[in-house]
């Protein structure tokens, strides 16, 4: 008598027609009526191994469902990539008012203060209103240009140290020191913002700082420290807010551009 737990495995799965008999071989079974000697009442059953091609049929099935599975990741990847982009433009445009309007609320400000160099304060403050109004965004996108504009609203930008232009580097550091002068302004009621660059490797460290009031409790990001932060992040950086002793943004910027 045979162990039960040791005995070989004889049963036999039908599946879509197929027979696949223990040995996992495949065979399909075909009964057809034949007349023998007059008699009509004959049956012939013929067999056919049809192991090569069920299994690649079954190979293909797993194929597809695979492909299934790649066209519906595809999908919502793209549709989330669509999302993504919808979310970041309209982030750069609540960003880009932000900044033009704060720019131009300054700038009258500034005007009712003080009544020197008026026509000059008046000629920026058309200039960020005409920014505002055209068709089309523009940024500030060197470190000379955000010192000029600094400089129009009474900020001084001093720099210490050095980026190479036209790198991603520039442009993120060149987007935190814009951020930083409006909210000098805004929020410190400053009139110096200093930035320090460091290259330590194959990585730049950033601190921006101010001569403006000391906050009294941690930052709270708005619009525009937030599209900032995930811009550093996105760029494999890191970004880093002090309120004590006093206001310093800290970034960290790879040298090397990440490459999609």
């Amino acid at each position: 008598m045979e162990n039960a737990l040791s005995a070989p495995d004889r049963s036999v799965t039908v599946k879509d027609d197929c027979y696949i008999l223990p040995d996992k071989t495949v065979w399909q079974f075909r009964t057809q009526n034949i007349t023998v000697d007059s008699d009509d009442r004959w049956q012939q059953i013929t067999a056919h191994n049809v192991t090569e091609l069920y299994n690649g049929y079954q190979k293909q099935e797993e194929i597809n469902e695979e492909l299934a599975e790649v066209n519906r990741k595809l999908r919502k990847m793209y549709a989330r990539m669509e999302n993504d982009v919808k979310e970041k433009e309209s982030l750069d445009l609540k960003v880009y008012i932000h900044d033009t309007i704060g720019r131009s609320l300054l700038t009258i400000r500034d005007i009712i203060d003080s009544g020197e160099d008026t026509e000059r304060k008046l000629e920026a403050l058309q200039n960020a209103i005409g920014m505002l109004a055209s068709n089309r965004v523009t940024s500030v996108s060197t470190m000379d240009e955000v010192k000029r504009t600094a400089q129009q609203l009474g900020v001084a930008v001093k720099i210490d140290g050095y980026l190479p232009r036209d790198t991603a580097a520039e442009e993120l550091t060149v987007a935190a020191a814009k951020e930083c002068v409006t909210n000098c302004i805004k929020h410190a009621d400053g009139n110096e913002v200093y930035i320090r660059i460091a290259q330590r490797g194959e990585r730049y460290d950033v601190t921006i700082t101010n001569n403006g009031r000391i906050p009294k409790e941690p930052i709270k990001e708005g619009s525009g420290l937030s599209t900032l932060r995930r811009s550093i992040e996105s760029s494999g950086g890191e970004m880093h807010i002090s309120h004590n002793p006093r206001f310093a943004l800290l970034i960290t910027i790879p040298a090397k551009e990440i490459s999609l």
